[in-house]
């Protein structure tokens, strides 16, 4: 017979996670989970075809209702007043913040400098 999974908590917060992060690869995806550095398998293309879908209809769906929210994919989460948890959720909902309406032109901007710094450096 099996033994119950226990819980299990550790004691690193967000700051020592986070200069742990930087001994790692950048081809490594992590996240503190109750105070545990856990190592990320890459998510599979099922899995980011049913994440890039959901985006694109919660996009949809804030642009119809006039929503003044941002839908971001790939970013890690920072809970105020919890120290030993930062996920890397599939997709986050935030408050739309000022300037972030981007267009094809401030996409361009960024490519034609991104562009510019390589050929200079």
């Amino acid at each position: 017979m099996a033994a119950h999974a226990h819980a299990f908590s550790g004691n690193m917060e967000a700051g020592e996670f986070l200069k742990f992060l930087k001994t790692r690869s950048n081809e490594e995806r992590w996240q503190l989970v109750e105070g545990v550095a856990v190592m990320m398998n890459p998510p599979t293309l099922v899995h980011q075809v049913i994440a890039l879908n959901l985006r694109d209809l919660l996009k949809a769906a804030i642009e119809r209702k006039g929503l003044d929210l941002t839908v971001v994919h790939e970013s890690g989460v920072r809970v105020p007043g919890v120290t030993h948890f930062l996920p890397r959720p599939d997709l986050i909902l935030i408050p739309e913040l000022p300037d972030t309406k981007f267009t094809p032109n401030t996409f361009s901007s960024s490519q034609k400098c991104l562009r510019h710094r390589t050929q200079k450096g």
